[in-house]
């Protein structure tokens, strides 16, 4: 009887098990729909930077010292990702065997480099990754804002759009900003990257600050707008022209390619500060993520491409400075 009723427990047990892990399964699953329709069209660059990566990925595992270095990227990111996590502590509390969740996700990171590593024959250096998404779930780190805070450190109190835009996003930059560090000897990865934080940055500006704020200094419109594009623009270049020259060294053959993608980020900071000010009302969050938008940060990456996107930012300059008129001294 003892036996029946200890076999009964462990099966309702395994049921309540299987059950949390199916539900917080089917809740990640309602998650990344609620996320690709948030994005709209910019669901639709990222696919196609999926794409991208995992077309690139092939070619680079060709080689056992760039697999290795991907490997180390891997395990740095997984740790990072597993640091930042902000519902570790519910799934402890509420899901039995929430490492089986932990590790599925983790898997599901590296899967697309694994497939891709497959045919090269380097396999074998991507075990410690493998290892990192096995092992982390057993691990309860400290949740901590340290990283956040150490980076807002050095972004001044002027960008206050930077600051508002890293305070949610500052994992994907911070991690981005590392691999593109990483990544200067393999042509075009650090360039890629660096236009992908450029991406993820155009959010940034998708609120309007209020009129005392904006009409703080005095002045008029123009000289308004070309204080806010040269501000923001030196400090892309205080952050961004470091890992470009030393691509450049590296890859100073595609010299002209190289200067001509990074005009088009540079023209892509132009364009998203612009387009928030040529729509400026107080306190008005001025537009959604358009295709629009997705268009002109695709075309900002290509060279030559990045003509519609300038000719675009011309536009916004002036309607922006109409725009901002009545609240100036024009």
């Amino acid at each position: 009887m003892f036996s029946l009723l200890h076999i009964d427990q462990i099966k309702t047990l395994n049921e309540v098990r299987y059950s949390s892990v199916s539900a917080i399964f089917n809740l990640r699953l309602r998650q990344a729909e609620r996320i690709v329709f948030g994005l709209g069209s910019y669901a639709v660059l990222i696919v196609l930077s999926g794409i991208v990566i995992f077309i690139y990925s092939y070619f680079l595992q060709q080689k056992a010292a760039i697999v290795q270095g991907m490997s180390a990227l891997a395990c740095v990111g997984l740790v990072g990702i597993h640091r930042s996590r902000k519902d570790l502590r519910f799934l402890q509390l509420n899901i039995s065997g929430y490492q089986q969740v932990l590790r599925t996700e983790y898997f599901l990171i590296l899967l697309p480099f694994l497939i891709t590593g497959l045919p090269s024959g380097h396999f074998i250096f991507w075990l410690p990754a493998m290892a990192t998404a096995i092992i982390l779930p057993w691990f309860t780190p400290q949740i901590e804002n340290k990283a956040m805070n150490g980076l807002l450190r050095w972004i001044p109190l002027e960008l206050f759009e930077w600051r508002s835009g890293l305070r949610k996003l500052w994992l994907p930059v911070y991690s981005l900003y590392i691999a593109a560090w990483a990544g200067v000897r393999i042509p075009y990865l650090s360039l890629f990257l660096l236009w992908l934080i450029s991406v993820l940055a155009m959010s940034f500006f998708d609120h309007n600050e209020d009129l005392a704020m904006l009409t703080e200094r005095g002045g008029s419109a123009k000289k308004f707008l070309q204080q806010k594009l040269i501000m923001h623009l030196s400090w892309v270049s205080v952050w961004f022209m470091p890992v470009v020259v030393l691509h450049l060294y590296f890859h100073c053959e595609n010299a002209l390619v190289i200067i001509l993608i990074t005009l088009g980020m540079m023209i892509l900071w132009a364009f998203a500060i612009l387009a928030k000010y040529s729509h400026y009302t107080p306190g008005y969050h001025y537009m959604k993520q358009s295709n629009f938008t997705a268009v002109i940060a695709l075309l900002s990456i290509l060279p030559f491409g990045f003509i519609f996107p300038a000719l675009y930012s011309l536009y916004y300059y002036f309607k922006a400075a109409e725009q901002l008129k009545p609240y100036f001294d024009d």
